[in-house]
This record gives C-alpha cells, structure tokens and sequence, in this order.
C-alpha cells in the first residue's frame, strides 16, 4: 500500500464530497465549540490541498455538490425538515436557487457493503478473522485486495480498525477511531484507484491501491 497523502485537521471534518470529474475531494471541517465551519478542496491527481473562501451563514447546512462551485443545502431551523433550502456558493457570494439547479453527479465512487450480525457474511468474515466482532463490519473486494472495517470492545466502548489484505497477507492495518458508541458507517470508500479514510474524525488518509 503506497500512502499518497495525509492531513490532520483542527476540527472534526463533518463530510466529504467528491467532485463531479472525481478530481476534487471537498472536506466540510467543523469546531464544535465554536460553530465554525471550513471547507478545503484536495486536488486527486497533485494532492494540493485549499481551503474554499465560502462559510455557509447557518450550521445546519451540508454540502450537496462540488463542479466548480459549491452548492449546499442548508435547514432553516434543525426541528423543521421542511425549511430546507439550497444555495450556490461562489467565493463569498451566496445564491438561492431551485434544487433542480443543482447539477447531476456521475461520481465513481465504489463503497463497501455492509455486512450485519447474523448474516451469513457477517458470520465468515468473524470467523476468518477469528475475533469476537460485536457489530456490523464492512467488506470490500477490489483489484485482488480485500478492505475490511471491523470492531472490538475496549471496555464499554468501541474501537473501529482498517484492514487491507493482499492475497490473503497484511498490507495494513489501522486504529481508525476508538471510543465510539456503535458503529457507524462509511469508514472508507475508492475512487480511481485511490483508498480514502479518515482516522479519528479529524485527519484524512489516501492510499494507492
């Protein structure tokens, strides 16, 4: 596994995003504390990393697409699931528009299925790992590689790792979070060609597969 790139980031990043041309991954970063938000476009192909000039005004807010512009969509109020608004951010202008409005993503973004306990993948995954999995865990088969997501107790709380084999040997394997209440999905996706994580909420990962 050869590792492409990797940043910490003082906030919890909240999402991510890929571009309409896969090109640009689009983090959404967040500080609870202070209820800020950051964005910042990494470029796939040179691995240059900005940070976007657009603050949307409202924390319930996320982010829809990324072509060019960033378009979000954005709840007026966080007990109203029909005041939902959507924008088009271009540096520091905002703009509503129709969600219609909001172009049409063709990402190719492979991500992992899920497998629950009492399936019966669920049941040859534990079992070929040979630990006692308290959760679901997700599974992914590309280009001779098998990605696994798994968890194990540490106490009362939970610890998620990242496990890459090749031809049935250890390529990598990461704590990926701990102290987690239950699982969660969406630990890892690929796209063209590339593994992309974040560990501890706060720092991003990708690797060449």
């Amino acid at each position: 596994m050869q590792p492409l790139f990797q940043k910490p980031f003082e906030g919890i990043i909240w999402s991510s995003i890929i571009s309409n041309d896969n090109n640009l991954l689009v983090l959404d970063v967040r500080n609870e504390a202070e209820k800020s938000i950051e964005y910042f476009k990494l470029n796939l192909d040179t691995y240059q990393i900005a940070q976007l000039l657009t603050q949307p005004s409202s924390w319930w807010s996320m982010i829809e697409r990324f072509d060019q512009q960033l378009f979000l969509s954005e709840y007026k109020s966080e007990n109203d699931p029909n005041s939902k608004m959507f924008y088009r951010l271009d540096g520091d202008n905002k703009k509503e528009i129709a969600e219609s409005e909001i172009p049409y993503s063709e990402n190719v973004i492979i991500q992992p299925s899920i497998y629950e306990p009492g399936s019966g993948y669920f049941k040859t995954v534990r079992e070929f790992l040979g630990l006692d999995l308290p959760c679901a865990c997700e599974y992914l088969e590309i280009d001779r590689k098998i990605i696994l997501s798994y968890y194990l107790r540490s106490g009362k709380e939970l610890e998620r790792y990242l496990l890459v084999l090749q031809e049935g040997k250890k390529a990598m394997k990461v704590l990926q979070d701990n102290q987690m209440n239950g699982f969660a999905s969406g630990s890892f996706f690929v796209v063209n060609g590339r593994l992309i994580f974040i560990k501890n909420r706060n720092e991003i990962f990708v690797y060449a597969i």
